[in-house]
């Protein structure tokens, strides 16, 4: 204890919750880096979500303790570590557990450690154990650091442990050394603002203004003119700032427009704001190596998501990524800021980033739900985690010496079943290569299997039908192994070689020479384990023992063994062929049935339904009561696809089943998936337009634009596009955000032969929703070398045109209309000539006109539209040039 005026400050219990919270903490970064890992197929933004909230949860853990409800996990040999450690003395001491020969509470246990009146101490680190037993002596067991020193014991100060404050100082130290970087970093970014004047070209200022409402940033950004070769950045935790080379306006369109995405991604995801949470964190979590990893992490998926963001608005991908390398070859980032700053291109990360950025069919997006999801699953592992607790896995006295004096094994005694060589094929059922017997195996009335048909009574914790917390299968070759798991409870099994089972699936019925059979179960206290091995001509021959010793192979253990076996059955869905024939024989698709509501694992249910459906013609009913079943029970997307897709590919499916086939795919939350079993409605070929309309509604719900892309180029390939179609598969369009998919998907649209001028120009109109001016410019002169003939699609080609925004894409799409089409009526003419008034390049609206008096007489009305567009034209050069040309038009 140290006195601190008139209380007095407990630096064990300070230590002991310091070293609670680094273990929570610890624990959180793991399961966020699962969670990253289980998301390595989703997006950068989805992942970078995840360790910025698992950083924020890093911080929240010493809060969310004191509110988080409390749970323990009993950790076996747990209270020989804290013996050994000397830390149930300083314990005993605090008044928080009993001393050795008291432990046992009880209303009648006198305790001879001293009453300390009101003191709190952490209780998390030390096993909750104590906190428990400081329950049943009427202590707190809350949080707490200091304590009125007159009502402090002599002896807790006495107790104190040396180590504990020079490693609170060490620890200290760290996070000074850590911090002062940091800050110093923000002040220098504050100096650089203040010394530093602003960019002020009206061509980067638009283009700012224009793209920062494009990205949805509603916030005033400052552009700041750095030196030459200074790479692009951002910075800013309240008021953002972006600070360009100078010259930076002298960049081409496509890198000024590359490099302002970019950072105003940085500025619209708060990307400053985050680091700085994550900078903080690992400041105070600095010991824990998953601090340091988890900040690493969060900046590499910070540049990947930013990278996405500029690919969703636009931008090519392998033009895009030349720039990157251009920038990180050509410019250095400064010293000043860079732990507070973001900088476009460190040329350390640039290897990883250029991958990404060239992956296609990678997902670039989070929707909106996706986010809510994330941020759901982090609030409960932060909730989960504060309240966690390790506790001593206590044995009473009887059980310890039970388990010390039992050392000396028994004899062996194994007991053998004989199966004579003649046992019929048809009873050999195998572990490993299957080896059914006989193709056309029949299984008579008489002889058919008697199948527990119902969950039996459970005889121990691995027999009970309940929710596992993990469970694990691996095949390989001759070799399976199932395992699964909860608080108290573990199990496994393994078995090698050849195992045949007998007809009713409750008992091994033989073994290969060097096959083995082996079930380990821990249940609380108890330990059972049972290894079947073959004996004389392969008969089974069983060694069981309990607690280590052991026992008779009794109908105690015979009982516990079936159990297991059926779990194995249930949970692993191994030997589900022969099962689901077996209960066919029996009792047709309805036993099928019946037995499948007691399947306990994803993978086994969809094992049963694809040797169900492969085995028996169900009828209407049926397969509806199948998926109904099926979408009520199986919760993996992997699982439920695989279901689905084994219906589409072995059932007749008639109008009312495709209904229910495809509602089903509604249900599945993995693009992948769902786009999967899409993909299986789509080749059957025969969908009515109503299905066709309820399959693009799915599609509409995919949020990857891979994925909706191709679902919707398949209908669009297999399928009429008629009237009462394309407003369903527009409006799934324009839930596109990508404007590559988009693109992708409306030029097939436009290059069918089915289309009408009128239906074209409906498309082409919904081109206009694409924001990237390039791919806008791809379609209209894809779709002018084809031919617009007259009337409403070159009205709708000029009203697309006229909304592009660059100059030289709107030269570029004006120019194919005048190559391609030589018939142009004067009004038209007179249109594409009152475009160009919109160009503000006077170079691209030059070429322009020059074209047009090269291909076109000019004459009255159409002659002085021409002469207005010249006016505007700024260069004596360009204007010159442009006069030339309508003096040897002539008009």
């Amino acid at each position: 204890m140290m006195m601190i005026g008139s209380w007095a400050v407990d630096w064990n219990a300070v230590g002991e919750f310091m070293l609670a919270t680094g273990m929570r903490g610890a624990l959180l970064l793991s399961a966020v880096a699962g969670l990253a890992l289980l998301l390595k197929a989703g997006s950068a933004a989805r992942r970078h979500l995840v360790w910025t909230l698992g950083m924020v949860g890093l911080l929240a853990l010493p809060f969310a303790h004191v509110a988080a409800p409390s749970w323990s996990v009993e950790v076996p040999g747990l209270e020989r570590v804290i013996d050994r450690a000397g830390v149930a003395e300083v314990v005993e001491a605090a008044g928080v557990m009993p001393r050795a020969e008291t432990r046992e509470a009880g209303a009648g246990v006198k305790s001879t450690a001293p009453a300390v009146a009101d003191e709190a101490v952490d209780a998390s680190v030390v096993p909750s154990a104590s906190r428990a037993v400081g329950r049943s002596t009427g202590r707190s067991a809350s949080v707490g650091w200091v304590a009125p020193a007159a009502a402090v014991d002599t002896r807790i100060a006495e107790s104190s442990n040396d180590w504990v404050l020079p490693l609170l100082g060490i620890w200290a130290l760290g996070a000074l050394l850590l911090a002062g970087p940091v800050l110093a970093s923000h002040g220098a970014l504050r100096r650089v603002e203040r010394s530093t004047r602003p960019l002020s070209d009206d061509r980067v200022a638009r283009e700012l203004s224009r793209l920062a409402m494009l990205m949805g940033v509603d916030r005033p950004v400052r552009l700041l003119e750095g030196e030459d070769g200074q790479m692009p950045m951002s910075w800013g935790l309240l008021r953002p700032v972006i600070l360009l080379p100078r010259r930076a306006e002298r960049w081409p369109e496509v890198r000024l427009r590359a490099v302002l995405l970019h950072e105003l991604a940085h500025v619209q995801r708060r990307d400053c704001l985050t680091q700085f949470v994550a900078e903080v964190a690992l400041a105070l979590h600095w010991p824990n190596p998953l601090a340091w990893v988890a900040v690493w992490r969060l900046r590499v998926e910070r540049e990947h998501a930013c990278d996405d963001r500029v690919l969703v608005a636009g931008a090519q991908a392998t033009v895009y990524a030349g720039e990157l390398l251009s920038l990180a070859r050509g410019f250095r980032v400064g010293r000043q800021g860079s732990l507070a700053a973001v900088a476009m291109a460190r040329p350390s990360k640039l290897e990883s980033r250029l991958r990404a950025v060239l992956a296609e069919g990678r997902r670039r997006t989070l929707s909106r739900r996706g986010a809510a999801v994330t941020a759901g699953v982090a609030l409960l592992l932060t909730t989960a985690v504060a309240g966690l607790t390790a506790v001593p896995a206590t044995r009473n006295a009887d059980d310890r010496v039970s388990a010390e004096t039992s050392g000396t094994a028994a004899p062996s005694d194994r007991v053998s079943r004989d199966v004579s060589p003649e046992t019929p094929a048809a009873d050999r059922l195998t572990n490993g290569p299957i080896r059914p017997a006989g193709e056309s195996q029949d299984v008579s009335a008489e002889t058919s299997p008697r199948f527990v048909t119902a969950q039996p009574l459970a005889v121990s914790c691995g027999t009970e039908q309940a929710d596992w917390d993990s469970s694990i299968q691996q095949r390989n070759d001759d070799r399976t192994q199932v395992s699964w798991a909860r608080p108290g409870c573990e199990v496994e099994i393994l078995m090698e070689g050849e195992v045949e089972f007998n007809s009713t699936f409750d008992d091994v019925a033989r073994l290969d020479r060097n096959a083995r059979l082996r079930i380990e179960e821990v249940d609380g206290r108890t330990e059972r384990w049972l290894e079947i091995t073959p004996g004389s001509g392969g008969a089974p021959e069983y060694e069981y023992r309990l607690d280590r010793s052991q026992r008779p192979f009794d109908a105690e253990a015979r009982e516990w063994y079936q159990g297991m076996l059926l779990q194995v059955f249930r949970r692993a869905g191994f030997l589900a062929d022969e099962r689901v024939a077996a209960f066919l024989a029996e009792g047709g698709v309805e036993a099928v049935f019946q037995e499948m509501e007691l399947l306990q694992t994803d993978h086994a249910y969809a094992r049963y339904v694809e040797e169900t459906i492969r085995r028996a013609t169900l009828t209407e009913g049926q397969f509806e009561d199948l998926l109904d079943q099926a979408m009520d029970r199986v919760d993996s997307d992997h699982y439920m696809a695989q279901i689905l897709e084994a219906v589409g590919s072995h059932t007749t499916l008639n109008d009312r089943m495709l209904d229910t086939f495809i509602a089903a795919s509604r249900t599945l939350d993995s693009d992948h998936y769902r786009a999967e079993v899409l993909e299986t409605a789509l080749d059957r070929g025969d969908l009515s337009n109503a299905q066709i309309r309820d399959l693009l509604a799915s599609a509409s719900e995919i949020d990857s634009d891979h994925y909706q892309a191709k679902i919707l180029q398949g209908v669009a390939d297999r399928y009429v596009m008629r009237a009462d179609l394309r407003e369903a598969y527009l409006a799934a369009v324009e839930r596109i955000e990508s404007d590559h998919y988009m693109t992708e998907v409306l030029s097939g649209l436009l290059a069918r032969s089915d289309l009408g001028p009128e239906e074209k120009a409906t498309v082409l109109r919904a081109a206009a929703g694409i924001g990237s001016d390039h791919y806008v410019t791809v379609i209209l002169k894809t779709l002018a070398e084809r031919g617009l003939g007259t009337g409403p699609l070159r009205d709708a080609y000029f009203e697309v045109a006229a909304g592009i925004e660059s100059d030289h894409y709107a030269q570029n799409a004006l120019q194919a209309i005048l190559e391609n089409e030589p018939d142009l009526s004067e009004d038209q003419l007179r249109r594409l000539i009152q475009t160009t008034i919109a160009i503000e390049s006077d170079h691209y609206r030059a070429a322009l006109l020059v074209a047009i008096a090269e291909r076109h007489r000019l004459a009255g009305a159409t002659r002085e539209a021409y002469l207005r567009a010249i006016e505007g034209i700024e260069s004596r050069h360009y204007r010159g040039s442009v006069a030339e040309a309508l003096l040897r038009n002539g008009g």
